[in-house]
């Protein structure tokens, strides 16, 4: 089973359907790999979780059962992404458009159960913050992620 994952907490930049509608028809136009959708919204992030934050919760223990690709809303998909599907290791993330040698959140490919550690240890840490939020936090926790 392969999951497609929007987070769209807190009506993003206040048109998040609109950028959850536009993502879903990018992908059901470019993906011909059976998928299913799942949009995360507010209700769906444990409370005190907020802004980029809500992609930790992405890999709460349980929440996903199968592959799991996701997307920022912001992202558009202009041409077939099947080729995605061909990775099959533990965890890929984008490269940093900015900085080569760090990841950029804004696309993610795991199997379900990886990345246990990262949500576990936000919690046990307080939810530190980083100056580079979610990203950095997830480079520090998942230090040998492939690239998409």
């Amino acid at each position: 089973m392969l999951n497609i994952i929007m987070v769209n907490a807190w009506n993003y930049l206040g048109r998040g359907q609109d950028y959850v509608d536009r993502l879903k028809s990018g992908i059901t136009r470019n993906l011909s790999v059976p998928h299913t959708f799942h949009v995360l919204t507010e209700a769906d992030i444990p409370e005190g979780v907020e802004g980029f934050w809500c992609k930790i919760a992405l890999f709460q223990p349980g929440r996903f059962k199968g592959r799991c690709l996701f997307f920022d809303l912001d992202t558009v998909i202009v041409g077939n992404i099947d080729h995605i599907m061909k990775y099959d290791g533990e965890f890929a993330i984008l490269r940093d458009f900015y900085a080569q040698n760090e990841y950029g959140s804004a696309v993610m490919m795991w199997q379900s159960g990886f990345g246990k550690n990262i949500w576990d240890d936000w919690l046990t840490e307080g939810k530190p913050d980083r100056p580079k939020g979610d990203q950095q936090w997830i480079m520090e926790k998942a230090p040998k992620a492939d690239f998409l």
